[in-house]
């Protein structure tokens, strides 16, 4: 067997690591050097060699030497910001308002609105801080706090990560980590860091991952990678080859991988939709039609006795197939409406050669459809917090056992893309089996963290600092943390 290749984006990892107190990685996965201000190129074949001769070069030492000069000075100037800060700080008053308005989404800015404040010099007979103080010195370290919080937690435990990778309002690249703690008890996944990427690849998620371990070792990650057992993500190709290039790094020597069976379910009502196409034409048609048109929803309405047809979300776990089911029960309602409309559109026209009384194969689709729904059922469930590992799995053996024919299939075929679950659930070693008692199964809390990310950008405040938004991010998911 040939041997394995290490990607170079981990080759990379390792010798920043290595050489940590001069080198970085900047935003373009360049490596750094941190005195000289230069781009070292980086290459498969002597990469590691070019890093070490730059080091050694009597220009890199003249610059370490002159920023080691200037640090000696440094430390009298940042005591007295320090003092200065401490000074702005030093309020218990005005942190418990930074916590309370940060943990609960409420723009700082209100903080300058006699109508918001009143009450409180009314009642309180304090004055509000002001937003930027509140902004540069509370926030900060507020977001400090819930990270050495998130460090309390973990301390020398074993850990699983979690990660997924969303597109915000203004097309940025967003990926989310969270760390969770292995053992015997039920400890709730924390968000540890929101991460801007230039573009979602393996390269930008596997710098992300060692970023994320540094953080939370607090620059000590070499030492605790033994500590990484599992990562959690979903199916996409960039994910599993940004995992496989950990793996083949042999870094982390304990690491398993395991894809969302949520996901898993997910795609299984996807292939659902596909094989039932005239349903799927019906709802789309049916969408056209009342979009955008009020007169058209009010007669719906009226016909037909019931509220708007609910919205397929592709995206969203199991709930075309719900959306599936409720054109089922409603399907002679629907076509009353249908046939009571005037041929004013091309959506009307389809919608009533779908509903024709001779279309038996649509009926045949509705029918067989209402089959799959213990699947919907079994999504819910597992995006339950707390469920342990052997619950998660019935409820997925469970779905399996319901499934016949192309679903089946398609079950069996995303099964063999869950990586090391059945090597984790096969396992016969009790030490082993005891901490991944609480280990998720599903990438549920990372979608909750993204519900999060986007109420704090909400229209109002898309001008927002990405530092400010992960600081706020953080806080806000692990306000649970005491």
């Amino acid at each position: 067997m040939p041997p394995i290749k290490t990607s170079l984006a981990t080759k990379k990892n390792l010798i920043v690591q290595k050489y940590k107190s001069s080198l970085n990685i900047n935003s373009a996965n360049d490596i750094l050097c941190k005195y000289c201000n230069k781009v070292i190129k980086f290459t498969d074949k002597n990469g590691k060699q070019t890093v070490e001769d730059h080091l050694k070069s009597e220009h890199h030492r003249k610059k370490k030497q002159q920023a080691i000069e200037i640090q000696q000075i440094q430390p009298s100037i940042d005591i007295s910001l320090a003092q200065q800060s401490k000074k702005v700080m030093k309020n218990p008053y005005f942190e418990d308002v930074a916590k309370w308005m940060t943990e609960n989404n409420i723009a700082l800015s209100k903080l300058g609105n006699e109508s918001f404040t009143w009450i409180f010099k009314k009642h309180h007979n304090q004055d509000m801080p002001c937003a930027s103080n509140i902004s540069k010195y509370y926030v900060p370290n507020l977001f400090n706090s819930t990270l050495e919080k998130i460090r309390g937690v973990i301390q020398a435990n074993s850990i699983y990560l979690i990660i997924d990778e969303t597109s915000d309002k203004l097309n940025r690249h967003v990926l989310n980590i969270l760390v969770g703690c292995l053992g015997e008890k039920y400890s709730k996944p924390m968000l540890l860091m929101v991460k801007f990427l230039d573009q979602a690849n393996s390269n930008t998620v596997t710098i992300s991952i060692f970023q994320a371990l540094e953080r939370l070792y607090n620059g000590k990650a070499a030492e605790n990678y033994g500590k990484l057992q599992v990562i959690l993500s979903d199916m996409g190709s960039y994910m599993l080859k940004s995992i496989d290039d950990l793996k083949i790094a042999k870094v982390f020597i304990n690491l398993k991988h395991i894809t969302c069976i949520a996901h898993l379910l997910h795609n299984v009502c996807e292939k659902i939709r596909d094989e039932n196409d005239q349903i799927n034409s019906l709802i789309s048609c049916l969408q056209n039609i009342l979009c955008k048109s009020h007169q058209r929803k009010q007669k719906f309405r009226e016909v037909t006795g019931l509220s708007l047809p609910p919205t397929a979300v592709i995206t969203r776990w199991g709930t075309w197939l719900e959306t599936a089911f409720w054109y089922s029960r409603n399907f002679d309602l629907i076509t009353r409406y249908i046939n009571q409309l005037e041929n004013k559109s091309k959506a009307i026209e389809s919608a009533k050669k779908l509903v024709r009384d001779d279309n038996e194969l649509l009926k045949n689709q509705l029918i067989l459809v209402l089959q799959y729904t213990f699947i919907p059922t079994a999504i819910k469930e597992l995006e339950t917090q707390g469920l342990s590992i052997d619950r998660q799995m019935d409820i997925l053996n469970g779905v399996r056992d319901q499934l016949d024919g192309y679903t089946r299939d398609k079950f069996n075929s995303l099964m063999a893309k869950t990586r090391d679950l059945r090597l984790i659930m096969a396992s016969n070693d009790y030490n082993f089996r005891k901490m991944i008692h609480y280990l998720p199964l599903v990438t549920v809390d990372v979608e909750r963290s993204f519900s999060l990310y986007r109420r704090i950008l909400s229209d109002l405040q898309t001008c927002m600092l990405e530092s400010t938004i992960e600081e706020r991010n953080i806080i806000q998911f692990n306000k649970f943390l005491k």
